[in-house]
C-alpha cells in the first residue's frame, strides 16, 4: 500500500508540528526546568520519535472536514467574504494544531504513568523514566506533562477536553 505524496506531506507536517512543540518545551525546560527529570524526559521523547498517530489522525480529519466544507459551501460573492472564510479557517487550523499537540502530550503522560503501574523498564528500546529515576518522580513527571497539555490547549477547547474526561 502506497500513500499519496500529499498525504505523506501532511503526515510529515503533523509529526514536525509535534516535534517542534516538544523542542520548544525542551528549550523552556532548560531555562526554567522544575527538574533535570523533565529535561531528560523531553529529550528522550523527542529522540525516541514515534508515529504520532493521534495528532496525525486529528489533523487528517481536519483536512477532510475542510475539504468537504469547501465543496458544500456556496460560491463566495466577494473578496471580503473570502477574507472572513480564510480568517476562520486559519483559526480552526491553529486550534486543531494545538489540540493535536495536547493529545500527544496526554498520550505521553499516560505512557509515563503506565510504565509506573506496569513497572516497565524499556520502551522503544530505551529506559523508561521510572527505571532511570523512580516511581514517585515518574508520576510527578506524568502529572507535569498533563499540565503542559492543558497549557497548550486553546481556551475554547478546554471545556471540550474536560467534558471528554467525564464520558
Amino acid at each position: 500500500y502506497q500513500l499519496s505524496k500529499a498525504l505523506e506531506k501532511r503526515i510529515s507536517y503533523a509529526k514536525n508540528t509535534i516535534t517542534n512543540e516538544l523542542e520548544l518545551m525542551l528549550s523552556d525546560a532548560e531555562n526554567n526546568s522544575p527538574s533535570d527529570i523533565v529535561e531528560a524526559s523531553i529529550r528522550g521523547a523527542i529522540d525516541a520519535g514515534g508515529k504520532r498517530t493521534r495528532p496525525v489522525f486529528l489533523l487528517l480529519c481536519l483536512d477532510l472536514a475542510i475539504g468537504i466544507a469547501g465543496k458544500l459551501a456556496p460560491n463566495k460573492a466577494d473578496d471580503i467574504a473570502d477574507d472572513i472564510v480564510d480568517d476562520i479557517a486559519d483559526d480552526i487550523v491553529y486550534q486543531a494544531n494545538k489540540c493535536a499537540i495536547a493529545i500527544e502530550f496526554l498520550h505521553w503522560a499516560s505512557i509515563v504513568h503506565d510504565d509506573v503501574v506496569d513497572t516497565g523498564k524499556l520502551r522503544r528500546g530505551r529506559q523508561t523514566p521510572n527505571e532511570i529515576f523512580d516511581n514517585k518522580k515518574s508520576v510527578l513527571l506524568g502529572d507535569w506533562i498533563v499540565a503542559q497539555s492543558l497549557k497548550v490547549l486553546p481556551p475554547k477547547m478546554k471545556d471540550v477536553f474536560a467534558n471528554a474526561t467525564q464520558m
